[in-house]
């Protein structure tokens, strides 16, 4: 885990714990990492998707 990242979740844990709140950890994937976990038919979908989109602004 990064630094910041630890220390984010060492916050959010303490506030968590201090006001008796539950903590929800959420692993957001990003599909542009080249050692991304996606399926390629999900990387495909996203590059058109974006791929549109930039035929739309020019």
């Amino acid at each position: 885990m990064f630094e910041n990242g630890k220390s984010i979740f060492t916050s959010a844990l303490s506030l968590a714990q201090t006001t008796g709140a539950s903590l929800m950890l959420l692993h957001v994937i990003s599909s542009s990492e080249s050692d991304s976990t996606l399926p390629p038919e999900v990387n495909t979908q996203r590059e058109s998707i974006v791929n549109q989109k930039e035929l739309k602004n020019v």
